[in-house]
């Protein structure tokens, strides 16, 4: 067994270590793609996926970071086809929408103060 890459971190003013170069954008889409492949088309669990990134890959990934890169990006496999059509004896369900308000009933007329003579 190979020894992990080293991944050079700064210490910030939080006291948290953070990675000294940070990605580029076209970087950080092939790790998302790579982190993407693991979890679904792999089966790997999340604690899998954080070492095999570390081991074969050299990227250091937190837990919490590999769980929103898998679940934020959408492959075309993941995103459910088409909704076939219901059976003809089923009614057709209203699409969801926003809750319906029922409406107000209209406002009173304003009612004249009485007036009381004064002896």
């Amino acid at each position: 067994m190979k020894p992990p890459p080293v991944i050079e971190l700064v210490k910030r003013r939080d006291g948290k270590l953070y990675p000294a170069v940070l990605r580029s954008p076209a970087e950080h889409r092939q790790v998302v793609a790579l982190i993407h492949n693991l979890r679904h088309v792999d089966g790997l669990s999340y604690p899998q996926v954080q070492r095999a990134l570390l081991e074969r890959h050299g990227v250091r990934r937190s837990l919490g970071m590999i769980w929103r890169d898998a679940n934020e990006f959408r492959c075309p496999n993941c995103v459910p086809g088409p909704v076939e059509a219901p059976a003809p004896a089923e009614a057709p369900r209203p699409a969801p929408g926003p809750p319906q308000v029922p409406a107000a009933p209209p406002p009173r007329p304003r009612a004249r103060a009485e007036v009381f003579p004064w002896r």
